[in-house]
């Protein structure tokens, strides 16, 4: 065999392994970037569903009247959700204007008497 025809012989195989790994080096940054978007699309929609969410519990709240500060079980719950952490030395009142705070709800009227401990 002669050197030229040896070399077109040779040029093919580099052009294939070249366009082979073009091809997976392409590929593989196209999937990182589909990655790195779902991923920064999932976090953007998981901040605005839970505003979305916590505006909704406020409009519920507000429309329906709900008594927070008589019904404890109710402000648990709602800071079970809104992921308000209970404190040991909170009161149910500490507790509920947390919660309040959270929804942005307005502060409630002032109550007469001593405060009381939670009992959850």
């Amino acid at each position: 065999m002669t050197e030229q025809r040896r070399k077109k012989l040779i040029e093919p195989r580099l052009q294939l392994k070249f366009a082979a790994i073009f091809f997976v080096t392409a590929g593989i940054a196209v999937l990182t970037q589909i990655i790195v978007i779902g991923f920064l699309l999932h976090q953007i929609t998981r901040f605005f569903s839970g505003q979305i969410f916590v505006e909704q519990l406020r409009f519920i709240v507000l429309k329906h009247g709900f008594p927070l500060e008589s019904d404890e079980g109710l402000v648990r719950e709602l800071g079970k959700i809104l992921r308000v952490k209970l404190e040991e030395d909170d009161t149910v009142e500490s507790y509920t204007e947390r919660v309040r705070a959270k929804m942005k709800l307005p502060k409630s009227s002032p109550r007469r008497g001593s405060p009381r401990r939670p009992d959850f």
